[in-house]
């Protein structure tokens, strides 16, 4: 806290010079300044406080070897939950939709000479003449 305030106010005094000298190298002076404080700052606090202080402190730490335990029962709870919501008043499993019926298909005829397949297409072609959708 005893650095907080003199940082403070070596930061404003960057602006101001930067402000009222070289008011077009602002926006980089400034920049400059916040990524020196921030260093200076992230030095200070790792000598006071150390890694092992922030080891102690979390409590998240310990579970590490429970992770993969905590993450099959994650799943296991999901697939149990995706069950229990799919089934119906009867306790059996209900489809959510009905699937429609598939109309019957004629198989097609097949045969028949060069002749027959002559003939199918050029009443084909009449047809779509007849009806307006070719023209020749």
């Amino acid at each position: 806290m005893e650095l907080l305030f003199p940082s403070l106010a070596a930061l404003l005094l960057a602006v101001a010079v930067a402000y009222f000298a070289l008011p077009n190298f602002a926006a980089p002076i400034l920049i400059g300044a916040g990524i020196v404080l921030l260093l200076v700052a992230e030095y200070i606090h790792w000598n006071q406080f150390g890694v092992s202080e922030y080891q102690r402190s979390t409590w998240q730490y310990n579970l590490r070897r429970y992770g993969s335990y905590i993450l099959i029962g994650a799943i296991l709870l999901g697939a149990y939950g995706f069950y229990a919501m799919n089934q119906g008043a009867g306790g059996s499993y209900t489809a959510p939709l009905a699937t429609p019926a598939m109309p019957a298909i004629a198989a097609p005829v097949m045969g028949g000479g060069l002749a027959s397949v002559a003939n199918t297409a050029a009443s084909r072609i009449r047809d779509l003449m007849r009806k307006g959708r070719l023209e020749l």
